[in-house]
C-alpha cells in the first residue's frame, strides 16, 4: 500500500522548526515507512528546499504552483487553489499512489487515480471546504480523520457530506526526546538562576495565540513574584504564508509583542530545530498556551506533558482532550488575563503541585498519546 500525503503549503525539512500539523505529517510518514508502506509527502515548492529528496525513508516532493492570470487565480483562490491543484492533478496521472491523504484542504480528493482518499483535518474549520452539498459530495473522501473529537464535531456540523465516514484520531508524539532532555545548559546560557521560575510559550506569534495576554499576565504575576521569567519559542513566520497581508499583520504583531515585553524578563528564542526544542521544554518550569482561538488540538501542550511540565492553557477547542484540568495542568477561560495570572501564580508558588502535575502529564503522554498508537490507528483507518 503506497501513500501520498498532500500538504497544500510550503514545508520545511523535518529537522527544522515546524508547525504542529507539519510535525504530525512528518511523524506519520516516518511511522508508515517503518511499517513497510512506501510514503511520499507532496507540498508546494519553495526556493529554499530541493524539489525531490528523501528523509528518514520517505520522499518529499515539492510541486511548483501553476502560473495563472491574476484575476483567474484570485477568483479560484476563494475556494479552489487551482495553482496547486492543477499540477498536483498532472502528478497524480503520471505517478499515482494507492492511498491519498490530504491535510486541511479537501480539494486534492478530486484526484481520480487514488483508490482510497483520506481528508485529514488539523484545523478547527475545514479549510476552503465549500458549504454546497453537491460539491461536498463530489469531493467525497472515503474517510475524514480529525485530530480531535472537537474538530470531528465541527466537520459533522459544517460539511457532513464531504466523506462517507468522519472520525477522529488524537495526535501522538515521540516522547523520548522530551523525557531525556537536559535543560541546564539552556538555563545557564540565558542567565536563569536556580531560584527563577521559567514560563515557556512555544508556537506561532499570532493574535490568535494570545501571547499579548500572556505578557500582561506575566506583568501581574511579577508584582508579587519577581523571580518569574518567560521564554518565547517560535516566531510570526513559523507557518509559511501565501497571503501577503496576513504576513504583514503577523510581523507587525510580533513587533508589538516585543515592545510590550521590552521592560520584562522575556527571552525571544526564535525558531529552533526539532533537536533543540526539547532542551527548552526541559529548561522551563511551567508551559503556557494562552490561545484565544479554537485550538484544534494543541500539540505543544502534549510536548510539555512529555517533558514532565505542568500546563496552563485556555479551555478552548481540543485542548481539554489533551490537558486534564487540575490533573496535568490548569485550564482557564480564553482571554481572561486575571484568571491566567492567578493560575500562573498558583503553580509558581507551589513546586510540589508542579511536580505532581508534570508527573501525571508525562504518564499520559506515554500511555495515551504515543506516536506508535497514532500511527497504528491511522493504518487501521486506511484498511
Amino acid at each position: 500500500m503506497s501513500i501520498d500525503m498532500v500538504l497544500p503549503y510550503t514545508v520545511a525539512d523535518p529537522g527544522s522548526g515546524v508547525s504542529g500539523t507539519a510535525r504530525v505529517l512528518f511523524d506519520l510518514a516516518n511511522g508508515f515507512v517503518k511499517r513497510g508502506r512506501p510514503t511520499r509527502i507532496i507540498a508546494k515548492a519553495t526556493q529554499h528546499y530541493p524539489v525531490r529528496h528523501k528523509v528518514d525513508g520517505y520522499e518529499i516532493v515539492r510541486i511548483p504552483n501553476l502560473a495563472l492570470p491574476l484575476l483567474t487565480s484570485r477568483f479560484l483562490a476563494q475556494r479552489l487553489d487551482a495553482q496547486f491543484i492543477a499540477p498536483l492533478l498532472i502528478h497524480n496521472f503520471r505517478d499515482p499512489s494507492e492511498v491519498l491523504m490530504t491535510f486541511n484542504d479537501p480539494w486534492p480528493c478530486l484526484m481520480p487515480r487514488a483508490s482510497f482518499k483520506v481528508f485529514s483535518l488539523h484545523i478547527p474549520n475545514p479549510h476552503q471546504t465549500p458549504k454546497n452539498k453537491l460539491i461536498q459530495k463530489m469531493l467525497d473522501a472515503d474517510i475524514t480523520i480529525c485530530c480531535s473529537k472537537y474538530v470531528a464535531q465541527r466537520v459533522r456540523s459544517f460539511a457532513p457530506r464531504i466523506s462517507r465516514r468522519i472520525t477522529y484520531i488524537l495526535n501522538g508524539i515521540d516522547h523520548k526526546p522530551f523525557e531525556l532532555a537536559d535543560g541546564r545548559p539552556i538555563r545557564e546560557k540565558l542567565g536563569i538562576g536556580p531560584g527563577d521560575v521559567v514560563l515557556l510559550y512555544a508556537g506561532q506569534i499570532s493574535p490568535l495565540k494570545g501571547l499579548s495576554l500572556l505578557i500582561a499576565a506575566l506583568r501581574r504575576v511579577r508584582e508579587e513574584l519577581p523571580n518569574v521569567k518567560l521564554i518565547v519559542l517560535g516566531s510570526s513566520m513559523l507557518w509559511p504564508s501565501y497571503d501577503r497581508e496576513l504576513t504583514r499583520r503577523s510581523l507587525e504583531y510580533e513587533a508589538q509583542i516585543r515592545q510590550e515585553a521590552s521592560d520584562l524578563p522575556v527571552t525571544f528564542a526564535g525558531v529552533v530545530s526539532e533537536a533543540e526544542k526539547p532542551l527548552y521544554f526541559a529548561a522551563s518550569d511551567i508551559f503556557v498556551c494562552p490561545s484565544v482561538w479554537k485550538e484544534p488540538f494543541g500539540l505543544s501542550n502534549l510536548e510539555a506533558m512529555a517533558a514532565g511540565k505542568p500546563v496552563v492553557a485556555s479551555r478552548v477547542g481540543g485542548i481539554p482532550e489533551v490537558v486534564g484540568d487540575q490533573e496535568t495542568g490548569l485550564l482557564v477561560s480564553p482571554g481572561d488575563e486575571k484568571a491566567l495570572a492567578e493560575a500562573l501564580t498558583r503553580l509558581t508558588r507551589d513546586q510540589d503541585l508542579r511536580v505532581a502535575m508534570g508527573t501525571k502529564g508525562r504518564m499520559a503522554a506515554v500511555s495515551r498519546f504515543s506516536l506508535e498508537r497514532m500511527v497504528d490507528e491511522y493504518l487501521r483507518a486506511l484498511k
